[in-house]
Formats: structure tokens, sequence, C-alpha cells
């Protein structure tokens, strides 16, 4: 198992190989401010996709071992999770992969 220097080093390996599964569209989320700029929602999971042919979402927090959520990442996953989207909290690159893989393979019936 590749141990990760950081939590943007995870998140992007696992975007990459969540875009070489079949049906699966993945991208990294941010959250901040540039000038007056606010993009993203405070607590948004780091990574989130579509899975076809009815593009169900799907959502990734990915954290380091021993990382915790924030509150807002708490709230926030607890809101997209009562819309009935699938999330998961993970430090586990397999974990992250395995968890859509397992959507895909739903979706696809």
């Amino acid at each position: 198992m590749k141990r990760h220097r950081n939590e943007g080093e995870l998140t992007s390996r696992v975007i990459k190989a969540l875009n070489q599964i079949p049906g699966v569209i993945a991208w990294r989320r941010s959250v901040g401010r540039r000038g007056h700029i606010k993009f993203g929602i405070t607590g948004e999971a780091d990574c989130q996709g579509v899975i076809a042919p009815h593009g169900r979402m799907w959502a990734i927090e990915l954290k380091m071992p021993g990382g915790e959520r924030s509150s807002e990442q708490v709230a926030w996953a607890e809101s997209v999770i009562a819309l009935g989207v699938p999330y998961l909290c993970t430090e586990s690159y397999d974990e992250a992969i395995a968890f859509v893989v397992g959507l895909a393979q739903t979706s696809s019936r």
C-alpha cells in the first residue's frame, strides 16, 4: 500500500484512478476564497462525481490517518446523505476505489 505525503496527493491519486473506471466521472472540489470571490460550499467533500447511466452522484471525504472531519464537513455529509447521495469518509485509497466500483456495479444493473 502506497503511503501518501498529504491529503492532496491522496485525493489526486483517487480521482485519477476513478476516472479510469468506465461510466465514472470524478473531480476534486475546492472550497475557499480568492479576493472577493467565494467558491465551493463550506464542508463539502474533496472528491465528487457521477456514475452512468443515470447520473448518480457520490461524494468521498479523504483524510490522512488520524485526520478528523470539521463540524462543517459533518453537516455537509449529513445533508447530502439525507438527499440519498452515497457518501464515504476514509483514509484508504483502496476503500475509496471499492466504494465507487460498488456503486458503479449497482448502477449498471
